[in-house]
């Protein structure tokens, strides 16, 4: 039997963004607890779209979504956002200006043959809510969180397109293929 594996389409920040981000993400969990810290197992990156597929069409499915994507995308930055979930905990983002590139790929994915009849698990269209996830609290804050000026409000990030696992709470465990 086929082994079914949830893929995420995502954006890889460049490293001096994703270092920042990992730092930022420690200085959260230092004050709360958090099942979701940045590091090699959850790297720092931009959802795209989310699927899963079987393990062996997994290369297809790559081949065919690269021949739409650029090479590179820019990314704005613009500040936190702390977002509650439905289970009493707290989301930790940095949240990312949608634009023109950010969704027209996102369109062009879901309009390829490969995701016909195949469920997408992430908001899309005028739902697509870009970001970073820095960490997930088990609790609400009730003290400051770092807020630096830099990664929060970074403009002209650059980052690639890549297709990688999906791990617990949404992480993106690592890439198998990317755009470099």
């Amino acid at each position: 039997m086929a082994m079914k594996m949830k893929i995420n389409f995502a954006l890889l920040l460049d490293e001096p963004t994703a270092s920042e981000c990992k730092n930022l993400s420690d200085e959260i969990v230092k004050v709360y607890n958090s099942p979701v810290v940045l590091g090699p197992r959850s790297l720092p990156h931009v959802t795209i779209l989310q699927t899963e597929c079987e393990e062996e069409e997994l290369e297809s499915i790559w081949m065919k979504s690269k021949s739409v994507m650029q090479p590179k995308y820019l990314l704005n930055l613009a500040g936190l956002t702390l977002l509650p979930s439905s289970t009493g905990r707290v989301w930790v983002e940095i949240q990312v200006l949608t634009s023109e590139a950010i969704l027209g790929l996102q369109r062009l994915l879901l309009d390829l043959d490969v995701f016909t009849d195949r469920k997408v698990f992430n908001a899309v269209g005028n739902k697509f809510r870009p970001h970073i996830t820095l960490a997930l609290l088990e609790a609400k804050p009730t003290q400051g969180i770092p807020l630096p000026y830099s990664p929060l409000r970074n403009s002209d990030v650059v980052a690639i397109p890549s297709i990688g696992l999906v791990g617990d709470n949404y992480t993106y465990i690592e890439p198998i293929y990317t755009l470099e």
